[in-house]
């Protein structure tokens, strides 16, 4: 089975009682899915990457019916071999900095956006170009020059 999944982080410590209906919240939403992790103000949840959810209209709901200051990460498909403890400190470690964004919903490939990038991430997001030393090189440069293709370009000495 294919997994993914989604971590609420709270900007303030809500109460227990919030974090329980959003369980259920959860719950009823995606069904089938590893009961929620709470941990740091970020709550977790593993589910069968198959669903389709749009999980950024729900984060704007659940700001305005909750009363909360929360963002949403989605992660990409998850395959074998990936830790998700890994995953789950690196969310925690990083939490401030998606805090930071000032958006709602930040999908998996909006990190490298933000150079929020960990070597997890690099594996997961850039799976197909990880042992491809010239391809990570272009990718680099171009997030080096901050997404601007003339500059990586010039500097890449391609055109």
């Amino acid at each position: 089975m294919k997994e993914k999944f989604v971590s609420i982080i709270f900007k303030s410590t809500p109460k227990d009682s919030v974090i329980n209906m959003l369980g259920d919240f959860l719950k009823g939403l995606l069904g089938n899915y590893i009961n929620p992790i709470y941990k740091e103000s970020v709550l977790t949840v593993f589910f069968d990457a198959e669903s389709e959810i749009d999980f950024e209209e729900i984060i704007q709901s659940l700001n305005e019916d909750f009363y909360l200051t929360a963002i949403l990460f989605e992660s990409g498909i998850l395959y074998s071999g990936t830790n998700k403890n890994e995953y789950l400190s690196y969310i925690a470690e990083n939490k401030n900095k998606l805090l930071e964004t000032n958006k709602l919903y930040i999908a998996e490939a909006d990190l490298i956006k933000f150079k929020i990038i960990s070597n997890i991430v690099i594996k997961n997001i850039l799976k197909e170009y990880y042992e491809d030393y010239q391809m990570k090189n272009v990718i680099k440069t171009y997030l080096d020059c901050n997404m601007n293709i003339s500059q990586a370009a010039s500097k890449l000495y391609m055109h």
